[in-house]
């Protein structure tokens, strides 16, 4: 089932927005009820005003510029001011923890912070992490993704996006994202990035080809919901007639290169690490029952792309329904101020499918990089 462009457009931007409004509640009630709903509602207004009249408003590209940079030199500012233990998100501190552990000896997968919570990231995305954890601040990653996401678009569309100027910059979701110090936007960039570019896979060169694959297999080394994106991708390249066997050889060096970054824990900590690791740990962040939902809908995500901006929009979707469900089950389970205010589901995981229906708000109805 492929759906109109102005469909796939639409279905983003209501999950952006949701998930932005969600966040705006969420913490703008910290200075008090009355003033989150005032907020949350004012707020979804702004959003959709800029949706409805995103094709009417234009400037010359230096505002844009402008606009933008500024917006990042004032979120710099403010992480000089904003302290990172009081927010209680701890992505900074697992990554410390790690580091910390690794310098002592220690498996670092054994090793729990202050709140009882393990590090639940594989290998490669501390490794992705160890230049700012040495510079002090990781939300420099995420200031040096967003900046080259803007010039990627500049470079693609020949102009800058208003869209994506929009996007970052009136997403309370995002600021939350940069200033508490997480991760999973640049997670998420990475995978995006890597998707669009395997989507050309059949116009690859033999050296391309096996440094994609090992590229694949290092990313997946960060967090496991990201290998069903590339189920999605590989299901859709066997619709296109991609031979099986280079389709399989692909996934091959991707999967040991894999467990090529899990191999140095598994053989110096052996003892700890077969009892606790990154598999065990983040499967206690899902449900047992959802695990085969999540295979489910990622296969059929994949049945239903029948072009390559359908990769990009049902990767989204993908990675937006199946924490959706587990947030679902928490308010079920636990009452929707739990699960939401209180934390006992983690709403940045939300935040996975923003880079690709982003893309497919920017992106033209017709473009080289995501159509046939």
């Amino acid at each position: 089932m492929m759906l109109p462009p102005k469909t796939n457009r639409s279905i983003a931007a209501c999950i952006l927005f949701f998930v932005n409004l969600l966040f705006a509640y969420k913490y703008s009630i910290r200075a008090s009820v009355a003033f989150g709903v005032l907020f949350t509602l004012l707020y979804a207004f702004v959003l959709y005003i800029l949706f409805i009249f995103r094709t009417k408003i234009s400037f010359k590209p230096v505002l844009y510029h402008g606009i933008f940079f500024s917006y990042l030199l004032l979120l710099s500012i403010g992480l000089f001011y904003v302290d990172q233990i009081t927010l209680n998100v701890d992505r900074w501190e697992m990554i410390n923890l790690f580091f910390d552990s690794i310098s002592k000896g220690i498996d670092p997968y054994s090793q729990s912070a202050s709140n009882g919570n393990y590090p639940a990231g594989l290998p490669f995305y501390f490794i992705l992490y160890a230049p700012f954890h040495l510079m002090g601040d990781v939300a420099i990653a995420t200031l040096l993704m967003l900046s080259s996401v803007y010039v990627y678009y500049i470079k693609q569309n020949k102009t800058t996006s208003y869209m994506y100027v929009c996007a970052i910059i009136f997403s309370v979701a995002m600021i939350w994202e940069t200033l508490t110090r997480s991760t999973l936007i640049v997670n998420a960039y990475l995978i995006f990035f890597i998707l669009l570019h395997v989507l050309n896979i059949e116009q690859f060169k033999k050296t391309n080809w096996v440094v994609s694959a090992i590229i694949v297999g290092l990313l997946l080394s960060t967090r496991t919901v990201f290998a069903f994106v590339f189920v999605i991708w590989g299901i859709y390249e066997l619709k296109q007639k991609y031979p099986l066997h280079k389709l399989c050889g692909f996934g091959l060096i991707a999967i040991l290169t894999f467990a090529f970054t899990l191999l140095p824990f598994a053989l110096i900590w052996s003892d700890t690490f077969f009892v606790r690791n990154p598999f065990t740990i983040q499967s206690t962040l899902l449900f047992d029952f959802l695990f085969p939902v999540t295979i489910v809908i990622a296969v059929v995500s994949g049945f239903l792309c029948r072009q390559k901006a359908d990769v990009v929009f049902y990767s989204g979707v993908f990675l937006f329904v199946v924490p959706l469900f587990e947030f679902l089950v928490k308010i079920r389970l636990e009452g929707i101020v739990q699960a939401w205010i209180e934390s006992y589901f983690d709403i940045s995981y939300l935040l996975f499918c923003f880079p690709f229906f982003m893309h497919v708000l920017i992106e033209k109805p017709i473009n080289t990089m995501v159509n046939d």
